[in-house]
């Protein structure tokens, strides 16, 4: 798995395109994707709970709704995870990883009409295809 990943690595190096990407100082792998994460995070468990609220208030039982919120993570998450490293790639090329999440407004990150469109084709990704919804949804 390693090696896949060093030949990736190898192969992205020699795209012109990301020469042309330059990020502050402080920003490495593992801040970039930890920051990543945490804007998943941001996003995946209030949607979640927003769900919870929306099938109790369509009659299901509180626990019923949690194991559906659950089951349905996996979706929401692959919904977000598109975005969020559109979001954070821009935020790095703006902000100090010091300044990211607090000092950064991440909702005007979202609303670049990059990011704004790659959140739309991951909802009508997964959302519009009833099959790929299925096989997301954890057992």
């Amino acid at each position: 798995m390693r090696q896949f990943f060093l030949a990736l690595a190898c192969a992205a190096i020699s795209i012109p395109a990301f020469a042309n990407t330059d990020y502050r100082d402080g920003w490495n792998a593992e801040n970039f994707y930890e920051s990543v994460n945490f804007c998943r995070k941001s996003i995946v468990f209030p949607q979640s709970q927003d769900f919870i609220t929306q099938a109790e208030k369509n009659g299901e039982s509180p626990d019923v709704a949690r194991n559906k919120a659950i089951k349905m993570s996996p979706a929401f998450d692959k919904i977000v995870t598109d975005v969020c490293f559109c979001t954070v790639n821009e935020i790095a090329r703006d902000n100090s990883p010091g300044a990211f999440p607090d000092s950064v407004d991440i909702q005007a990150y979202m609303g670049i009409p990059r990011c704004k469109s790659a959140m739309e084709a991951a909802v009508q990704n997964v959302m519009g295809d009833k099959r790929k919804l299925r096989e997301l949804m954890l057992p």
